[in-house]
């Protein structure tokens, strides 16, 4: 039996100098709460092209013991887009 569920809320976002990569993320940062859909360019009209990296974040638990299979789907993610899961890059399916 196959459950969806809505993914959107407790993301964290951050904005970084371009390039910046997971190594230099990190707690101390100044990460605001975001509800996706959520695009960070938008929010400096006078610069919607800006040099920047943003990070996304999410905590969230799975229950191992359910021995479960779990597929996530991004929708509308832009390009040079990356996921990590547990700090370490994952490969992508691209539809």
């Amino acid at each position: 039996m196959r459950n969806e569920e809505l993914f959107n809320n407790g993301w964290e976002f951050v904005k970084m100098p371009f390039g910046t990569g997971i190594e230099e993320v990190s707690n101390t940062c100044k990460w605001k709460e975001v509800i996706l859909p959520h695009d960070w360019l938008i929010y400096d009209t006078n610069d919607l092209y800006g040099d920047a990296t943003g990070w996304y974040r999410k905590t969230f638990v799975i229950d191992k013991e359910q021995q479960k299979r779990y597929l996530l789907n991004f929708d509308g993610v832009y390009m040079d887009s990356r996921i990590y899961i547990n700090g370490i890059h994952i490969s992508l399916n691209h539809y």
